[in-house]
């Protein structure tokens, strides 16, 4: 992997594809929990009766617990390689249709082979607990990113295209997440994004219908990221109740609120570009029928508003700057160069009637004059009014008879 200028605070080389640029190894100490995982589901199987059901695994640590059971972190004695073991929730066991689709759902997850989808490596069942083997990211979370204020909606532009193909390819299968949240959304060390935890997934059987490792007619998710349907009709939730929670979880990278009630848009927000509101205005959609039909038709107006950039608005010209277009002081009047030009040629006929006048009445009261002949007169009049230089006027003497 290619490699750009290092770390300016721990000197280290940062990734090309780096999120955002940013040092991960930086944001991980950052976004790195101090205190230890909340524990939901009760205190977990004690770790040494665990190491002799599992000789094959070296119990490290436990590194997270949520309703469906304890995830440890471990090391696979043969390989020598880091991995998350899922340990299911006590009792589930005893039950042989559970352990049927335990069975079967286990073999479907780990055919998920894709860069952005943690990997199941193994699955099984020992002494009345059910166990899931996973790949471990050696990473944060989504929510501890945001809680540590290393995100920017940059940033999330190069994250939520990386799991819509997640979300593609895991719905092209038959496998729905039904729990997409921050909590969910994995960044490793190299600012890879990963989809974790399909623990409460749901599996398209083909002809034989649809199934899931949870108990049927079970509202299961997290509430404030789950689909109106996924509430209301949980046994009736497609792929589409998965775009929807990516909705959420979008609208809160890029504003840090959730979208609950008369929520404002995206672009309120600064920073944000306006671009993106109808797109997470129709992630949200309350009717699935008007959402993206699938993951890929968000990804593509996702990853076009981010190739290209936002529309830049027309510079005014500065005021006073002499051409002709610019905008006047509206205190000062500006003269109509139309009625200007009336009253001009108006003033100037007069001017010259009165002179013809006067030199008509002078002609005809003096028998012997100096003569100015009236054409001189009327261009030196025309030129004066006109601003030009007024001819030199040609004087004649008139005798009398």
């Amino acid at each position: 992997m290619k490699s750009t200028e290092p770390c300016t605070q721990c000197h280290k080389a940062i990734p090309a594809d780096a999120p955002g640029g940013l040092c991960p190894a930086c944001l991980l100490r950052q976004a790195m929990p101090s205190d230890p995982p909340p524990n939901p589901a009760g205190p977990g199987p004690d770790e040494q009766e665990l190491s002799r059901l599992l000789p094959q695994f070296e119990i490290l640590e436990l590194i997270g617990s949520g309703g469906m059971g304890w995830v440890y972190r471990v090391r696979q004695r043969g390989l020598d390689r880091l991995a998350a073991l899922k340990i299911m929730a006590p009792g589930l066991a005893t039950d042989p249709s559970f352990v049927e689709r335990f069975t079967r759902e286990g073999q479907a997850l780990a055919r998920l082979q894709h860069p952005n989808i943690v990997s199941v490596y193994d699955f099984g069942e020992v002494a009345g607990f059910c166990w899931l083997l996973m790949e471990y990211v050696d990473g944060v979370n989504l929510r501890q990113v945001m809680a540590s204020g290393g995100l920017s909606s940059t940033e999330a532009l190069r994250i939520i295209p990386e799991v819509c193909a997640a979300l593609c390819y895991a719905h092209g299968r038959g496998v729905l997440h039904r729990d997409i949240k921050p909590e969910n959304i994995l960044l490793d060390a190299t600012g890879r994004v990963k989809i974790a935890d399909f623990g409460v997934a749901r599996f398209s059987a083909g002809a034989g219908g649809i199934s899931s490792l949870t108990q049927s007619g079970v509202s299961l998710g997290t509430p404030v990221y789950m689909a109106p349907e996924q509430i209301e009709r949980p046994q009736d939730v497609d792929h589409r109740a998965d775009i929807y929670s990516l909705g959420v979880v979008f609208y809160e990278m890029l504003t840090g609120g959730l979208p609950l009630g008369r929520f404002p848009a995206p672009s309120e927000t600064e920073g944000v570009d306006a671009r993106l509101d109808p797109v997470v205005f129709r992630t949200l959609e309350k009717q699935r029928e008007r959402r993206y039909q699938s993951a890929s038709d968000m990804k593509t107006e996702v990853e076009a508003v981010k190739s290209t950039p936002p529309p830049v608005p027309p510079a005014e010209a500065p005021i006073g700057s002499g051409s002709e277009s610019d905008p006047q002081d509206p205190a000062v009047p500006v003269p109509d160069p139309v009625r200007i030009s009336r009253k001009a040629i108006a003033g100037l006929l007069c001017t010259i009637t009165g002179i013809l006048m006067l030199l008509g009445g002078l002609f005809l009261m003096r028998p012997t004059s100096v003569n100015m002949r009236p054409s001189s007169a009327v261009e030196a009049v025309t030129a004066e009014a006109l601003g030009a230089p007024a001819p030199q006027l040609q004087f004649e003497t008139i005798n009398p008879k």
